[in-house]
């Protein structure tokens, strides 16, 4: 993860040892007031190739995406209803248009969705199962989404450029309630940098459809697994233990 946040690359342009997934460390480090998130990223750089005496290079490499097109009979969303965002006069005036973001989980319909106050979207997660709404949503503010869950760049050749409201249910990690990323699985064979489309499958036993098939039957949109050159950062070797302080 360390690695990722020096870099500022996504977890499949990451190949390294299997090790740097399981082991755990402390850093504590301090930077002056005025230093910008740039200069702590490449701080960070010289910290891990220093204290772990990693050599490292950057390559040219196919990795797995996934593309986002519409489905053989289109799209099925909502349209949404028209801009409903405070304008920059009410803005100004520190009035706004929306109500409060409510505090904590929101509540549930009788078909257990997130229900929403204001435009964005919210999911929640039971039994391995993950229910989430979107209003007044653009394909742009989905794949983020995707590519969170997948843990793999999407592609978007949809053409969509509109803003839709829409529910769906799939399988998955949870992984999209937290907002995280995925944890890295690019040391293994057959990990993200190098991984194939059969790699990428949805854990076996699931209870509610593969996010492929949701996306497809309740969204209308399908995603393909394809190759894509894109840079890639290469740990050649490292130590696992750091040099002391």
């Amino acid at each position: 993860m360390m690695l990722l946040q020096a870099y500022q690359v996504k977890d499949y342009q990451l190949q390294c040892p299997a090790w740097m997934e399981t082991e755990r460390y402390d850093v504590e480090a301090k930077a002056p007031e005025d230093t910008s998130r740039s200069q702590i990223w490449a701080m960070l750089q010289d910290l891990l190739l220093e204290r772990f005496q990693m050599t490292v290079h950057r390559e040219q490499k196919g990795v797995t995406v996934y593309v986002l097109t519409l489905g053989k009979n289109g799209q099925k969303m909502k349209e949404s209803a028209a801009d409903t965002d405070p304008s920059p006069a009410t803005e100004a005036a520190g009035v706004s248009a929306m109500p409060p973001r409510p505090m904590g989980p929101p509540p549930k319909d009788k078909d257990g969705y997130p229900i929403l106050s204001r435009p964005g979207w919210s999911s929640v997660s039971s039994d391995g199962v993950i229910k989430l709404t979107a209003s007044r949503q653009g394909i742009s503010d989905l794949v983020p989404l995707l590519t969170n869950q997948l843990g793999h760049e999407i592609v978007d050749q949809t053409g969509l450029t509109g803003k839709y409201d829409f529910r769906l249910e799939f399988s998955g990690s949870g992984r999209m309630i937290a907002g995280m990323p995925p944890m890295p699985s690019v040391g293994r064979p057959g990990g993200a940098a190098s991984a194939t489309p059969a790699d990428l499958s949805e854990p076996t036993g699931a209870s509610g459809p593969t996010i492929f098939g949701a996306l497809q039957d309740q969204l209308g949109l399908k995603l393909e697994a394809g190759k894509r050159p894109r840079p890639v950062i290469v740990i050649d070797t490292a130590e696992k233990t750091p040099t002391g302080n």
